[in-house]
């Protein structure tokens, strides 16, 4: 008799939740593939985080397959509690702050923009060249801060 294979979550290569790691192992896929999929997505539908959450809840980790799900789902919860405080201050880094503030600023221009130019009030600009012209920007200033330390 085999036994049923279980989903779980797993410590190995785990960055988060253990949620992709987990999937990756059920389904023998590199982990990295599923954060990439949670990642692509979240930039599409932001939906998504809510449900990597879900499936943190809900996913028993591997030392705890086999429990009854009220449990799992009381354990779980504890533990976003006590990973939320780690996350934060990860993010409220100097570095990541920056990171994270320039990125907001040029996702927001680029929404202001599209509104403004729906309305006629801005040119229309193809963004085929714009995106390129920003690159080279971004690489630029990554070469200049490298020279400058």
């Amino acid at each position: 008799m085999t036994t049923a294979k279980r989903l779980y979550r797993t410590d190995k290569n785990r960055i988060l939740g253990g949620v992709c790691s987990g999937l990756g192992e059920y389904f023998n896929v590199d982990p990295v593939i599923f954060r990439l999929i949670f990642i692509i997505l979240a930039f599409f539908e932001f939906s998504i985080v809510f449900i990597y959450f879900i499936l943190w809840i809900i996913i028993p980790d591997e030392k705890h397959v086999g429990t009854n799900a009220k449990d799992t789902m009381s354990r779980n919860v504890k533990e976003i509690q006590e990973k939320i405080p780690e996350i934060t201050n990860h993010f409220g880094s100097r570095n990541n702050r920056l990171g994270w503030g320039i990125l907001l600023v040029v996702l927001g221009l680029y929404f202001y923009y599209n509104v403004l130019s729906d309305h006629g009030i801005l040119p229309s600009i193809d963004l085929q060249y714009l995106f390129p012209l920003l690159v080279i920007f971004a690489g630029g200033w990554l070469v200049f801060k490298g020279i400058r330390s």
